[in-house]
């Protein structure tokens, strides 16, 4: 017993680890921008590659990924990668929205140097589009190396041990 209670406090107090049942429901999704620099292109934000980045052209620039129907999100990753450019500066807005139209913030704007990694806590929010905005204050174009969103699809079955959806077919 004596090991069983500093390990469970070990997982209560870390980051919360991935749940079983959830996926990265941005990844390849439809992405679109305000704008785009040469090759740096939306699809670049959601391609699980960490060599890529979409890049908006301007100081300010919003990007965003339709999810293809409404998950209950439960956590969003946002990767910059500015290759190592630790001194440019972006500062950042995540919001999500159900139709694409009214957007609601995720958390507080962010500011990152270099190559970093945020993540905004969303216990489940349901929603279909999220939108990344770089805000005045940036020192760099807007860049986006990766957004990540982990979550279900709402009515959904979860996955069972098996793999397989529980219940009917």
């Amino acid at each position: 017993f004596g090991l069983l209670v500093p390990v469970a406090l070990l997982l209560a107090l870390g980051p919360r680890a991935a749940r079983a049942d959830d996926a990265n429901v941005a990844l390849r999704k439809p992405a679109s921008a305000s704008g785009a620099y040469g090759i740096y292109g939306p699809g670049r934000g959601n391609d699980d590659d960490p060599t890529t980045i979409w890049n908006g052209g301007a100081h300010e620039a919003c990007w965003k990924v339709d999810l293809q129907g409404v998950h209950a999100i439960h956590s969003i990753v946002v990767s910059s990668n500015q290759f190592g450019a630790s001194g440019l500066q972006t500062v950042f807005q995540v919001s999500a929205s159900l139709d694409g139209s009214n957007w609601k913030p995720v958390g507080a704007p962010a500011t990152g140097r270099g190559d970093q990694t945020f993540t905004f806590a969303t216990p489940g929010t349901e929603m279909r589009h999220i939108r990344y905005c770089t805000l005045p204050g940036s020192t760099n174009w807007a860049t986006l190396g990766e957004l990540k969103a982990y979550g279900t699809p709402v009515g959904a079955a979860p996955l069972s041990p098996g793999g397989g959806n529980r219940g009917g077919a």
